[in-house]
């Protein structure tokens, strides 16, 4: 102790930790950097700090990193490494502990994945990303890469960083013992759907119907809470994620069987009387969904976990929907209301975009993908209705339907000129998937309106005036539908959108067949005026888009200038 007080060094220089170099009080931690310091000379042969003199060790400990050990014998394995440099961490508070060690350890020997990850591999990414995103976005300001181009690193580089959580779809290697646990719990989950609405040929009573499922839950849920308060954060999100699933059918045999929530008003459609579930109500089914919730949004804040995002997204979705079954959503005559009715979950938009602005993105994704999925499907189900008409009286004509899937088309143009422009890279990738639906949506809504008015009139009416087999409205519908692709294919060109191209070169077939069909045109002769039209339109392209001064006579030009 009097030599430590007097700045004299106790212990061997090359496995020393840099709180002992610094002189500061030893912790268990120091221990973990003298152990990780000592691993690695057995893997590699070499320390991890050597130098010629012990000032160089000394400088090496507390102000550098530690080569990489499969730099010096890729032979090593890479969680060997990952085990030893997380040992070797400067800051204390980023080793793991002894426990946490052995159990890797432990891990590696049985053929697992290991879990710890070391500092200094967070610190490189973070340093060479942050430098490369600055380097990218200039190249994408200079041209030297496009928008999509920027996102699609962006994205990359943004899962590599994350380090949210390890789950399954993550996980980089799948070992037997994950898959057991995996599937183990999900079969807890199915036997409480089992008990709860199964009819089984030997009725095992009302006790079994809840008891049964109860226990699984509550074995579930201990689970969970025994893996987290062993540190084991994985196995308690199986555990967790699991009874929250069951929790749904287990609360519903609950209430079912006490027949609590039984009493239903008179007339309103029940939910689960379309499975031939006569005694389950909507009260009991929304009831057991915010229950279900609960524990979502408990496990979400303890485990800090990407599953409780996404679970809490579709009981969110359950719930609303339960809502509107008490509101007798099944009940309403009027489909185009039926059909909007999700849309107010748009809401959950601003939740997403708070969870990324927080550094949470993989949090937002489920509520993002939620809202997408709501607005399209909203949308489409209202145009098979009849469209927006369909909210003010009933629509018994088709072609009302036909428009209103062109004006969504159009609508989700709009919205993906939005998304691009968003500061949120979630939405910008949404941008994508409307892209690819937009003029699907656009056409096809013109095309079967083209069908349904388009008729060739072989004796007209007095009064009708017809040219090659279609009276006015014909020829505006076939017309419409030809609009469409050539706006469809100049959209292409708006910031190269591929499926926009791929979209008006399907229409160019389509609308070919549509002319032959539906018209008295000589058809020999429309498909050679479409072929000269469009090899005209295609040698003028080239002409356009080749150089219009030849070569020979600008170097022509510039050697008389140079004389």
């Amino acid at each position: 102790e009097e030599e430590r007080k007097s700045d004299r060094f106790e212990g061997t220089p090359l496995y020393a930790s840099p709180e002992q170099v610094a002189g500061e009080t030893l912790t268990p931690a120091s221990d973990i950097f003298s152990f990780g310091s000592l691993m690695y000379r057995i893997l590699t042969g070499a320390a991890p700090f050597d130098a010629p003199t012990i000032s160089e060790i000394f400088i090496g400990i507390t102000a550098t990193d530690p080569p990489f050990l499969r730099g010096i014998d890729s032979e090593i394995d890479t969680d060997l490494q990952a085990i030893c440099l997380s040992c070797l961490a400067k800051d204390p508070a980023d080793r793991p502990g002894a426990k946490e060690v052995y159990e890797d350890l432990l891990r590696y020997r049985s053929g697992e994945s290991v879990r710890l990850r070391p500092a200094l591999y967070s610190d490189i990414l973070k340093n060479k990303i942050a430098r490369h995103g600055e380097d990218l976005g200039e190249w994408s300001r200079q041209g030297l890469i496009s928008g999509r181009e920027k996102d699609h690193l962006d994205l990359v580089y943004r899962r590599i960083l994350e380090e949210e959580d390890h789950w399954i779809a993550d996980a980089r290697s799948l070992t037997r013992k994950q898959i057991l646990l995996y599937a183990g719990a999900w079969t807890g989950v199915v036997a409480t759907v089992l008990l709860a609405f199964y009819t089984f040929t030997v009725e095992p009573g009302e006790l079994a119907r809840w008891l049964a499922p109860t226990i699984i839950c509550a074995l579930l849920i201990g689970g969970g809470e025994l893996a987290r308060r062993n540190n084991d954060r994985m196995v308690a999100a199986v555990f967790l994620s699991s009874a929250v699933l069951a929790l749904v059918p287990t609360t519903i045999a609950l209430l079912r069987s006490f027949g609590w929530l039984a009493v239903v008003p008179p007339d309103v459609e029940q939910f689960f009387r379309f499975f031939d579930v006569e005694d389950v109500t909507n009260q009991q089914l929304l009831t057991a969904t915010l229950v279900s919730l609960a524990l979502s949004l408990f496990a979400l804040r303890r485990l800090r976990m990407t599953a409780f995002a996404w679970t809490t997204a579709l009981l969110i979705l359950f719930g609303y929907f339960s809502t509107l079954l008490i509101w007798d959503y099944l009940g309403w005559e009027n489909t185009g209301w039926q059909s909007v009715a999700f849309l107010p979950l748009v809401l959950l938009l601003p939740l997403g975009l708070f969870f990324e602005k927080m550094g949470r993105v993989r949090w937002a994704l489920p509520f993002h993908l939620l809202v997408l999925a709501v607005t399209v499907l909203s949308l489409d189900l209202l145009a098979h209705a009849g469209g927006p008409l369909r909210l003010i009286e009933p629509v018994d004509d088709r072609q009302p339907t036909y428009f209103a899937f062109a004006i969504n088309g159009v609508a989700f143009i709009a919205m993906m000129w939005g998304c691009e422009r968003s500061q949120s890279l979630d939405l910008r990738r949404g941008a994508k998937l409307l892209e690819l639906i937009a003029p699907f949506h656009l056409l096809g809504g013109l095309l079967y309106y083209a069908e349904d008015v388009a008729h060739v009139i072989s004796e007209p009416g007095e009064g009708v005036s017809v040219f090659y087999g279609l009276d006015f409205d014909g020829w505006y519908a076939v017309g419409l539908y030809l609009a469409g692709v050539a706006a469809t294919l100049l959209l292409a060109s708006w910031g190269w959108r591929s499926r926009f191209l791929f979209g008006g070169l399907l229409g160019i077939i389509a609308g070919s067949l549509l002319i032959l069909r539906k018209t008295l045109l000589p058809q020999f002769w429309v498909v050679i005026f479409f072929a000269t039209l469009g090899l005209l339109v295609a040698f003028w392209a080239y002409r356009r888009i080749s150089v219009d001064t030849p070569f020979e006579d600008l170097h022509g030009a510039t050697s008389g200038n140079d004389q």
